[in-house]
């Protein structure tokens, strides 16, 4: 179970990693359920992607194989992060009415990421931020854009991990599911905690 917690958790990090930081142009992203999908993923050059599909493949056949209470308490792990898992490579999360309303990135949970710009311009948002961990710091920026019930994100983050220079770029897309977010608790609700 500590292998699947694990992935889930790359997995959940990687998807809302762009949302975390862009967090976006509220204006734009209505309050319910959303679902997220990274598109993209490369680290210093390597195609991430056919390793994310791996992963999310082994996680699915080991929480197939859980008995209904491990499960269950899997799924409410995920939920106590904001984070369900939706369709295969998606994760789900919960936009409040007064985050649909704010109109500034959300913070980082971990208060290891600042943001250092936040424009906003239309139906996009540009962001830059810098985050620094023990391991090392990387600086990102990227875009958000909406599109009716849709945005898409990419970002380019570059810095040091565990004093090695690393490079990361990914993409991600995420859909308007409905006003009913079905007992998830809105992400910014989570972070609060």
């Amino acid at each position: 179970m500590n292998t699947v917690r694990t992935q889930v958790g790359m997995l959940v990090g990687s998807m809302l990693a762009a949302y975390l930081v862009a967090a976006p142009a509220q204006a734009q992203m209505k309050a319910g359920l959303w679902e997220s999908r990274v598109i993209r993923q490369t680290l210093n050059g390597e195609d991430m992607s056919a390793k994310m599909a791996d992963g999310q493949k082994r996680m699915q056949e080991a929480m197939a194989k859980m008995s209904p209470e491990q499960r269950k308490q899997m799924e409410q792990m995920m939920g106590k992060q904001g984070v369900q898992m939706g369709a295969p490579g998606a994760a789900r999360f919960c936009v409040s009415a007064a985050m649909a309303a704010r109109q500034e990135p959300l913070p980082d949970p971990d208060k290891q990421c600042k943001n250092e710009k936040f424009v906003r311009s239309g139906s996009t948002v540009e962001f830059e931020f810098v985050c620094t961990r023990p391991d090392g710091t990387m600086r990102g920026k990227g875009r958000t854009s909406f599109s009716g019930d849709t945005s898409r994100t990419e970002m380019n983050m570059t810095g040091q991990r565990a004093g090695k220079p690393v490079t990361m770029v990914m993409e991600s897309e995420s859909r308007y599911l409905g006003a009913d977010c079905g007992g998830l608790k809105p992400i910014d609700e989570t972070l609060r905690k």
